[in-house]
C-alpha cells in the first residue's frame, strides 16, 4: 500500500472533517444520536501526515523508506526507525499494540484542534516508546507528552 501523496491527504481531510462534523450534529440533535460513534481518524490520514511531514516532524535530514512490517512508517534519519502511528480526534485514548510496542517512536497526530477549529493546524507528538505503560494496553495519549513540544502542520501542505 501507498502512502497518500498532498493532494490526497488535503482531500481525505476535507471529508473527514465535514463525516466528523455531519455525524456530530446528529448526535446533537436527535435523543438517541448520542449512540451514534464519533468519526475516527483514518490510519491512512495520520500516516500520511505522518510521511508527507516528516522533515518537519523528524528533522531535514528524514527520509521515507520501504516499510518493514508491521510497522506504519519506516524512516531514515541517522538510521532505520520503524514508527507507530496513532490518531485522535476529541478523545485523547488510543489502543496500544504488540506491534506499536515494537517500534522506535510513537507518533501521536492529534486532531482535536482542528476539530473544533477548521482553521487550527494537526498537532502531531514524537512520543518515545519507553514512555509506554508496560502492562496498558489503552493509553491516555496526552498523559504520555508531559515536557514534550508538538509540531503543528497543516494536511495536504
Amino acid at each position: 500500500m501507498r502512502y497518500l501523496s498532498k493532494p490526497e491527504i488535503a482531500e481525505l481531510d476535507e471529508l473527514f472533517l465535514r463525516a466528523f462534523r455531519a455525524v456530530e450534529d446528529v448526535r446533537r440533535r436527535a435523543p438517541v444520536g448520542r449512540a451514534l460513534h464519533a468519526i475516527k481518524v483514518p490510519p491512512r490520514l495520520s500516516e500520511g501526515i505522518v510521511v508527507n511531514h516528516c522533515r518537519d516532524v523528524f528533522g531535514s535530514g528524514t527520509e521515507v523508506v520501504a516499510r518493514r512490517a508491521p510497522h506504519d512508517v519506516t524512516l531514515r534519519m541517522h538510521r532505520r526507525r520503524n514508527v507507530a502511528v496513532k490518531g485522535s480526534g476529541l478523545g485523547d485514548w488510543a489502543v496500544i499494540t504488540t506491534s506499536d510496542r515494537l517500534a522506535d517512536i510513537l507518533v501521536w497526530v492529534d486532531y482535536r484542534d482542528r476539530l473544533r477549529r477548521a482553521d487550527s493546524p494537526v498537532l502531531v507528538w514524537r512520543i518515545p516508546i519507553g514512555r509506554l505503560p508496560a502492562a496498558k494496553q489503552r493509553v491516555f495519549l496526552r498523559a504520555l507528552c508531559d515536557g514534550l513540544r508538538p509540531v503543528p502542520v497543516w494536511p495536504g501542505e
